[in-house]
């Protein structure tokens, strides 16, 4: 995991994301050489449970992924408002 602060931002409550990326692997930390702890795949629902912003100005989300209640980060680029 880097060095880098992170920023904790609450996101809206429980806000509804969607993939929309081919797919995606979720990370046990905001971080890119952090573990995978599961796939997210293109359409499937996610809620934001947290928001973070890095010193490198990269966004991440923590979220569950409605489909199997997996929970992990991820770039927020991989999602979308549109559910």
């Amino acid at each position: 995991m880097s060095d880098n602060i992170t920023h904790l931002h609450p996101p809206p409550e429980n806000e509804k994301m969607q993939i929309h990326a081919e797919s995606v692997v979720m990370l046990s930390a905001p971080d890119y050489h952090a573990e995978a702890t599961s796939e997210a795949l293109y359409g499937e629902h996610m809620t934001v449970l947290q928001e973070h912003i890095d010193s490198d100005a990269d966004e991440w989300v923590y979220a569950r992924n409605e489909t199997d209640a997996y929970e992990g980060y991820l770039p927020k680029l991989a999602l979308s408002d549109e559910c």
